[in-house]
């Protein structure tokens, strides 16, 4: 598990507060969405 986590925080980066206050509405909501449902998942 530890091997498929490393590999995964090598292809990902850092999000800025300033990228994420200037997200488009659309991930906004499709974000809260997945939050919303990620428990019947």
């Amino acid at each position: 598990m530890r091997e498929v986590e490393d590999h995964y925080r090598g292809l990902s980066r850092q999000l800025t507060i300033e990228e994420w206050r200037t997200q488009p509405l659309r991930s906004t909501i499709l974000d809260n969405l997945a939050r919303l449902t990620s428990a019947l998942q």
